[in-house]
């Protein structure tokens, strides 16, 4: 004889179990009518993976006359593409999809050779412009050749919140592109986690530009090769323009006279170690605490030395 649950006990016990994926998918077994719930949950921690070895499938169920009745419910993807493999043509195929998906997440990772003939395809056509609804996009790029226009593919995303780009695209050995002049950085832009050093300077540069920093609540920025050096004209310009906005500090230790007094308003700051000197070296450290005094900082709540 079958059970009939109310509604709103099953609401309750399927929302309980939100963060569990296996007992999800039992859920969803219980019975016909748990199926919408447990899915709806499930799609909100499970990231849709994309890669070259199942693209084509992906691509032939959009092409169904059958539909896909999980289609609406993805909203992270993490997708893989390799210039080289002869089913990349279908991440572009299947854009204009993707484009209709209620998609937050996109993690990215992009691995070719760049060159006038593909450019415009792989960073701002096709693939890299199906996601406009986009709250945070991580990115990570192994890649040579032209100069890839890396800032024009963020303003593909209007509603961008969060960029992350990932240590490993400094395997990037070109110059960025200059952006376009209508490359307006997304207005709820608010949280830059810049790990790749051959583009960190030219994406503070552009937000200094458009005034944009003053939005910027958390920052991380990446290792200099970890060489301890002078820090870069573009970061010190760039406090001084975060000025009374930024909340969140990460920084590496291997750059030695970067300017915080700016930072009024900073709360939490990591330092990160690797640079040749030990930042749990006790010297290292009572230099900095000293520094960080009340009376410049007096919001700073938080250091830590990683």
């Amino acid at each position: 004889m079958p059970i009939d649950f109310p509604r709103e006990l099953v609401d309750e016990i399927i929302g309980l179990l939100a963060g569990d994926s296996n007992s999800l998918k039992a859920c969803s077994m219980v019975d016909r009518g748990w199926v919408p719930r447990s899915r709806l949950h499930l799609f909100e921690s499970w990231k849709f993976v994309l890669l070259s070895k199942n693209i084509r499938g992906f691509h032939e169920i959009l092409q169904s006359p059958y539909g896909c009745s999980f289609l609406p419910l993805i909203r992270s993807v993490k997708a893989t593409r390799h210039y080289w493999n002869h089913n990349d043509r279908y991440f572009d195929d299947i854009a204009a999809d993707l484009r209709l998906l209620p998609v937050h997440t996109l993690e990215l990772k992009l691995n070719g050779v760049v060159n006038a003939g593909n450019v415009n395809t792989l960073f701002c056509e096709g693939f890299a412009a199906a996601f406009p609804q986009i709250t945070r996009l991580v990115l990570t790029c192994s890649f040579e050749g032209h100069s890839a226009p890396l800032i024009d593919m963020i303003c593909l995303s209007p509603a961008l919140q969060e960029l992350h780009i990932c240590p490993e695209i400094s395997g990037f050995r070109s110059q960025m592109a200059k952006p376009l002049a209508s490359a307006v950085p997304p207005q709820g832009l608010c949280i830059l986690h810049l790990g790749g050093v051959y583009t960190a300077d030219p994406i503070l540069e552009w937000l200094y530009q458009f005034n944009h920093l003053p939005n910027v609540k958390s920052l991380m920025l990446p290792w200099r090769h970890g060489i301890r050096q002078p820090a870069e004209p573009i970061v010190n310009a760039a406090f001084q323009q975060l000025g009374y906005s930024l909340h969140h500090l990460s920084l590496p230790d291997c750059w030695i006279d970067v300017d915080l007094s700016p930072l009024r308003s900073i709360r939490t700051l990591i330092i990160r170690g690797g640079s040749g000197k030990e930042t749990g070296d006790q010297q290292a450290r009572a230099e900095v605490e000293a520094y960080l005094t009340s009376a410049r900082f007096p919001r700073l709540r938080k250091v830590d030395f990683v």
